[in-house]
């Protein structure tokens, strides 16, 4: 691993701009998603023997899915693909999204625009869509509303109805389809984006009444959030930012902090500005933003415009990660209220690209962290205490050579 030098697990996503539509780089990359996991007993199909923490999933370079995880006695499973090369375009985007009492699971666009999710009990992912329900290897994003996976993505309008037969109109932003999971209960919701999306990244979070919220940086600038209201599923979208804030479809993560360092409906938002600094708000539910937007001014490490952000909860503090400027990947750590307190590089310079997703979780124990990225191709971890990481620090390699740098990988609870 050459002079690596720390335990994690990271993920890296593009940067937004160019590749396959709106929101990508011209490098390649894998999508990765990493999804932290009880020992309760999960979907039918879902449940594996022996894991006991995270699972990470990512798309490599032969476009099959791959996936590992942390077993009961601390060590880690090789890196294995679930059914085979070219199910999806090579290092396409994935989501991850848990369960509340099991394992969690992986969702990508497959190479025929079917919605495809991970099925263990199959060994391969499974459509839970017909094909050509998205653009291949479009960006998504998952979380768990009201206990049941909800999936948000980009979908393509429907074909044109046949001469004489009922005009046909594509899923709105009101409307969520409800289809039978392809691996058991519970259902899967899907949804559309909304109409000013501007391509790259989502960041979507259930709350805690049972409404959901989904967040992107639009096609003018602004960071934009759709709220979802629980039982109806009425939705109302807000501006949080003025015009220009952020590029367009840029770094944007979100954290539902209810309750745990926040009060209810008020989550914490993240997102990458032109300055070359991170960004907390904290968006109420229903509305705008509780507070004005505060920048990370306790670190040098700069964040590359539109650089992709990972967050997550610990026992007594939140973290968000990124790929630095020069490379090297960098934890920010602020209070559960969100308070920056401090800004730590994690690896040495040049460990993947700029700007690439380091995605970050935390071992339900405590504050441990949990970091994956790439490294030049094998996809790397590290596990450790929280930064500053006491020396010697280690990464170890997960699987392998199939993940270009700057994989996109990220993690769900």
């Amino acid at each position: 691993m050459g002079n690596l030098r720390f335990r994690w697990r990271r993920t890296g996503r593009r940067a937004p701009g160019t590749g396959r539509g709106a929101g990508r780089a011209a490098a390649v990359v894998a999508a990765v998603a990493l999804a932290a996991v009880s020992l309760g007993t999960g979907p039918a199909g879902h449940a594996a023997s022996g894991p006991a923490g995270p699972y990470v999933y990512y798309v490599g370079d032969d476009g099959g899915l791959w996936s590992y995880w942390q077993q009961t006695d601390g060590s880690w499973t090789t890196a294995a693909v679930q059914g085979g090369s070219g199910v999806a375009p090579a290092d396409a985007p994935l989501a991850a999204s848990g369960y509340p009492a099991g394992p969690p699971t992986a969702w990508t666009v497959g190479s025929d625009g079917a919605l495809l999710e991970d099925c263990p009990a199959t060994g391969k992912p499974v459509a839970v869509t017909k094909p050509g329900f998205a653009q291949p290897g479009s960006y998504l994003t998952a979380t768990v509303v009201a206990g049941q996976p909800f999936v948000t993505l980009p979908q393509l309008p429907l074909p044109a109805p046949a001469s004489g037969t009922s005009p046909t109109t594509p899923l709105s932003v009101q409307q969520v389809l409800e289809i039978p999971h392809p691996c058991g209960p519970p259902n899967v919701k899907v949804a559309d984006v909304f109409a000013s999306y501007a391509g790259g990244h989502l960041a979507s979070t259930g709350l805690a009444d049972g409404g959901e919220a989904l967040f992107s940086v639009d096609t003018s600038g602004s960071v934009r959030v759709r709220w979802r209201a629980p039982q109806t599923g009425q939705v109302t979208e807000k501006q949080l930012t003025a015009a220009g804030t952020a590029t367009p479809g840029g770094g944007i993560a979100v954290l539902d902090t209810e309750n745990a360092g926040t009060p209810a409906g008020v989550v914490t938002l993240f997102f990458t500005g032109h300055d070359g600094k991170a960004y907390v708000a904290h968006p109420a539910e229903g509305g705008g933003l509780a507070d004005t937007p505060q920048p990370n001014k306790t670190g040098p490490a700069t964040v590359p415009d539109g650089a992709e952000l990972a967050a997550a909860p610990a026992k007594s503090a939140l973290r968000l990660s990124w790929v630095a400027a020069d490379g090297s990947v960098t934890v920010a750590t602020l209070s559960a209220a969100g308070v920056w307190q401090r800004t730590d590089a994690v690896s040495d310079p040049g460990v993947t690209a700029p700007g690439s997703l380091a995605g970050i979780t935390h071992l339900t124990t405590g504050d441990d962290v949990d970091i994956c990225p790439s490294y030049p191709k094998f996809p790397i971890r590290r596990v450790g205490p929280n930064p500053p990481d006491p020396a010697p620090l280690s990464w170890q390699d997960a699987g392998p050579a199939l993940a270009s740098p700057g994989t996109e990988m990220s993690f769900a609870l």
